[in-house]
């Protein structure tokens, strides 16, 4: 024991001898000065500590608010976050000296000191560093954030929402009953307000609260939650949370469900919801005309021999339904600018609606009809406006085509060009159709014989047999056009149109090229050679490659280029030469002299934000549909919005001001930041890091798909839905692998099921059924009953 009582004496005794050298006493280490802190209103607060064994008084800072602070770090810390740091810190050190050398003498010089400094905090206390376990205190209740400002006068706020509760309004008023006096009988009237009465029916999400005197029972003070809207008669509360709801692309059943069950707020009823969108049609289809109208006078004010202006016009136009199928009650058509997005026309039909509630007439033809006349009234409305189209880019739809040219009946003036995408899907789909046939029709002979005359007398290699599309060990591919080839000759389409540039018969003569001679393997030949691939491609993966595949100096020996499919059918390689001919005619329709290949992006990516503010399950009448798109418009006209009229504009905030609703400063922010935060978000995708990640993680999702499939190969039951694409790179057909799967259970040789966790087996010898129904007597699959012909135990048959 003496051992270890004067180790301790020692180290207390290093620890004055350090705390000498520094300074000693209340303040001698702080790094700002107390006067001056208690001058901007801090108070400090004396307490007790007994930890470690031994009592010891710590101070803590209160600033003007009521937060706590624990140490001087934290108080300097906070001092510099509220840039109040240069009123309170030393000028200099030598009056921090001073204070230092007067502190020491004290004889109290060390009862305070412990906890000014990180180094000497004795508590595990949070990240915040303020107190938490004080009786009387509760930071929650009694303090703002650090840095909320504190004023000694009178202040005004801008109206808002705030989320509570009713026993906060109870909790009020008491707090208030300490100060109130009735001023019944020349306040004589002793009684205190209490709560005499409350309403939530049919406010739609707000209170009403009636308090009294309890001692006269004459005085009264009624709180209302929500005053009525401007321009209009509503609660500003319920008008603001069913707006908030619609506007977020929510209708009345998300409404209920959050406000109604989630928080028990007693909601609106479906009809006066319902009122409030009509309420807010008027002022949203104003705030989309005015950005129409806006992009309008943007074409205007460009001078008319430029390419882009109101004299030359270069538009994209596409049509969209609220669901798919012919089935759909709704459909929209919207015109826009191909060179800055901007929206200029847009249109709806609609089938379904009341006449008391509708203001216009209902469509009275079929789905696929509205897209055409909406096409024809909207550019017959640009017409009138004296807009000249220069170049219409659009899909290869022939109803909006038919819209365009009554409108614009000159060919030479006014151009239609065909999107690229498009164009390339359909080339697609024409090999799929070709990828089945073995024989061609009379008709399509008739059509072809004079261009190509062998299509009288060619036959398919695999006529009256399956195609093999995948080589084997001792059997080759059968060459005909298979799933493979057709991904191939997508890409090979692709890259036509981005070679091609602005010259149409570049493409022209690459899908000739490909149809002809690439396809067979044969790249170069009398009098010409595919120009789009080098016939000589590096075989050590070291060299450089451009961004066409060829390398300007190769430092290996190479290897010759080879087609990845090649078409060995003289019937099917004749089809496919037939296809690419056709396409190649319309060369002056997919590229541009001027603009290249273009596309329907626009329109499209606008349609996909519709979906965000309207349901696909539901056929909406008209005045909720017609609402609810036009919103989405206007979410898709953000990105033009926020080139043309700056970050800070919104949509959102332009609607509430026009109804009436308080701009809140969190709205507006929030807005803003949605707003940048999108921008970035676009331009990270257009980068060339963002192109590279989206071809890798189609690369990635392509070879996933791949061992997917094998993995399900080696299953013991091949399951399929019958004959889809996915199917298509074996070589076997669903029935054949059928066969073989039941095959290889009765034999033995099927491989072994890994079955998943809590799931049995099947037991030793039982039988094993691929699908279908079969004979209980004799177990065939031709008939399901005994009194079939075939069946060896039908009893007739057996007495014949």
């Amino acid at each position: 024991m003496a051992a270890t009582t004067s180790s301790v004496d020692a180290e207390s005794n290093i620890g004055k001898n350090l705390n000498l050298s520094r300074g000693v006493g209340f303040g001698s280490r702080l790094n700002f000065d107390i006067e001056k802190l208690v001058s901007l209103g801090w108070k400090l607060n004396e307490r007790e500590n007994s930890s470690g064994g031994r009592k010891r008084k710590m101070v803590t800072f209160i600033d003007p608010s009521g937060k706590r602070f624990k140490t001087g770090k934290d108080v300097e810390r906070h001092m510099k976050e509220i840039n109040l740091w240069d009123n309170v810190k030393w000028e200099n050190n030598d009056d921090k000296d001073d204070l230092r050398n007067e502190s020491s003498e004290e004889e109290n010089a060390n009862e305070f000191g412990a906890n000014l400094d990180d180094t000497d905090v004795e508590h595990d206390f949070s990240s915040d560093s303020s107190i938490h376990d004080d009786d009387d205190y509760t930071l929650a209740e009694e303090s703002f954030n650090a840095g909320d400002p504190i004023s000694n006068e009178e202040i005004t706020i801008c109206d808002g929402f705030f989320v509570g509760t009713a026993s906060s309004i109870i909790s009020l008023v008491a707090d208030f009953n300490k100060y109130f006096c009735c001023p019944t009988n020349d306040k004589l009237c002793k009684g205190k307000l209490v709560l005499v009465a409350t309403n939530k029916k049919c406010r739609g999400g707000s209170m009403k609260f009636v308090f009294r005197c309890n001692g006269c029972w004459k005085e009264e003070i009624c709180y209302r939650s929500s005053q009525l809207a401007l321009k209009s008669r509503r609660q500003l509360v319920s008008l603001a949370l069913s707006l908030a709801f619609f506007v977020s692309g929510h209708g009345y059943a998300s409404y209920r469900k959050t406000l109604g069950r989630g928080l028990g707020l007693d909601v609106l009823s479906e009809k006066p919801f319902l009122e409030v969108i009509k309420y807010a049609f008027p002022f949203i289809k104003a705030i989309l005309d005015e950005i129409c109208d806006a992009a309008k006078q943007q074409m205007k004010d460009i001078s008319s021999d430029v390419l882009g202006s109101w004299s030359r016009a270069v538009t994209t136009c596409d049509g969209c339904w609220q669901i798919r199928g012919y089935f759909s009650q709704n459909c929209t058509f919207i015109i826009k600018n191909y060179l800055t997005g901007g929206l200029l026309y847009y249109g709806h039909l609609s089938m379904r609606g009341a006449d008391k509630i509708c203001d216009e007439e209902l469509w009275q033809g079929t789905a696929k009809a509205a897209e055409g006349h909406l096409a024809q009234v909207l550019w017959s409305k640009a017409k009138d406006e004296d807009l000249k189209v220069e170049v219409n880019w659009q899909d290869a739809d022939s109803s909006s085509a038919l819209g365009f040219r009554y409108s614009f009946p000159n060919e030479l003036e006014s151009r239609v060009m065909l999107c690229g995408g498009h164009v390339g899907r359909a080339h697609g789909k024409k090999l799929q159709e070709l990828q089945s046939k073995s024989t061609v029709t009379t008709q399509f002979i008739a059509l072809h014989k004079e261009q190509f005359p062998n299509i009288q007398s060619v036959k398919c290699c695999c006529a009256g047999k399956k195609h093999r599309f995948v080589s084997k060990k001792d059997k080759p591919a059968c060459g005909c056009i298979g799933p493979g080839f057709i991904q191939s000759a997508k890409r090979n389409h692709y890259c036509a149109l981005v070679q091609a540039d602005n010259d149409p018969e570049k493409y022209r003569a690459t899908m000739l090229t490909l149809g002809k001679y690439h396809s067979r393997d044969i790249h170069s030949w009398e009098g010409g050679l595919c120009s789009f691939h080098p016939l000589v491609k590096c075989s050590c993966k070291k060299c450089d490659v451009d961004l066409n595949g060829f390398c300007p100096e190769m430092k290996c020996s190479g290897e010759a280029y080879h087609s990845a499919h090649v078409l060995k059918c003289d019937f099917h390689g004749l089809l496919y030469e037939i296809e690419c001919a056709n396409r190649a005619k319309d060369a002056e329709k997919v590229i541009d002299p001027n603009l290249g290949k273009g596309h329907s992006n626009l329109p499209e990516s606008s349609f996909s934000v519709l979906t965000k503010f309207r349901a696909k399950d539901i056929n909406l009448h008209q005045t909720h549909y017609q609402a609810s798109t036009n919103l989405g418009l206007l979410q898709s006209c953000m990105t033009w919005c926020y080139k043309v009229k700056g970050p800070e504009y919104h949509w959102i905030l332009e609607l509430y001001s026009r109804m009436g609703l308080p701009i809140i400063d969190g709205i507006q922010e929030m807005c803003q930041h949605d707003n940048k935060k999108r921008m970035k978000m676009l331009e990270r995708k257009r980068s060339a890091e963002g192109k590279t990640k989206r071809i890798k993680t189609k690369i990635d999702r392509t070879e996933d798909q791949k061992l997917r499939k094998k993995y399900t190969a080696k299953c013991q039951i091949q399951h399929s839905y019958g004959g889809g694409d996915d199917d298509g790179d074996d070589d076997i057909d669903e029935e054949l692998a059928k066969a073989m799967t039941e095959n290889a259970i009765k034999e033995g040789n099927a491989p072994q099921v890994v079955l998943p966790k809590g799931v049995v087996g099947t037991p030793s010898g039982a039988k094993i059924f691929i699908g279908g129904q079969k004979c209980k007597w004799c177990g065939s699959t031709t008939h399901v009953r005994k009194s079939h012909k075939d069946c060896p135990h039908n009893c007739k048959k057996q007495k014949a």
